[in-house]
């Protein structure tokens, strides 16, 4: 684990926790706990794809010590939130995967690409690369992270290395409990052998062209010129009009 990687909670410190309003803000619930004298370390709040500021009604949240988390349990199971009527449902969370030793398979010849999975949603480029960049150099526009519709990460990328030992190490540290961790979460990596025959298709434009962090921001503001019209489509829609 990197030694700027925060330490992973304990597993008995963890509580699933569901019938939550979708509507709910985070804010809310630190509330919720805080007010019955408990104190959240992490909260694990699935969203939808298509709005990511819609919550799934379930999720995870973190307890300072497992003592903590059994006295929640205790008090508040069954408890309703202020202001909503829903009850929420608190139990004791299932062993993450991430507590299992998870075998490495054979690494492709030539492989310099990894595949990541279970980064967080609010992951960035540049946090990729900062846990990322100590098993070996990257190359350049090395980090891809697929966004959907909302220009969100959807929750995995691709790492590419100069030098297949350097994603072999990527992925022995991984398979280990909490081997890599990235933002509080540890993370899943396997080999990307599509990356032996190059940048996927995905992760090109029309021309070609690979995706990178600028052009990104240029579909952002793209799509932002295209909503309000001010942009060459906006334009185009309104002179038909």
């Amino acid at each position: 684990m990197s030694p700027t990687s925060p330490p992973p909670p304990a597993p008995g410190n963890t509580l699933f926790i569901e019938g939550l309003p979708y509507t709910l803000p985070p804010s809310t619930l630190t509330k919720f706990f805080k007010d019955a004298g408990f104190t959240l370390l992490e909260q694990r709040l699935p969203t939808w794809q298509d709005n990511p500021n819609r919550l799934r009604g379930f999720g995870h949240v973190v307890f300072e010590s497992e003592d903590q988390a059994k006295k929640a349990i205790k008090e508040l199971n069954g408890k309703q939130l202020p202001g909503h009527s829903r009850y929420i449902t608190l139990k004791t969370a299932n062993l993450p995967k991430a507590e299992t030793q998870r075998p490495v398979r054979s690494q492709p010849e030539g492989c310099t690409s990894i595949h990541i999975r279970n980064l967080p949603y609010t992951i960035t480029e540049d946090d990729v690369e900062k846990v990322f960049s100590e098993f070996g150099k990257i190359t350049p526009n090395g980090i891809r992270l697929p966004l959907n519709l909302q220009n969100q990460p959807k929750g995995f990328g691709y790492v590419t290395y100069l030098s297949s030992s350097s994603a072999l190490a990527a992925a022995n540290k991984a398979s280990k409990p909490y081997g890599v961790v990235v933002n509080g979460r540890p993370v899943f990596v396997d080999f990307d052998e599509k990356g032996l025959t190059g940048v996927k298709d995905s992760f090109r434009t029309k021309e070609g062209k690979v995706w990178n962090r600028e052009m990104k921001n240029e579909r952002r503001e793209f799509g932002k010129e295209g909503k309000d019209g001010g942009g060459k489509e906006g334009k185009e829609k309104k002179a038909k009009t």
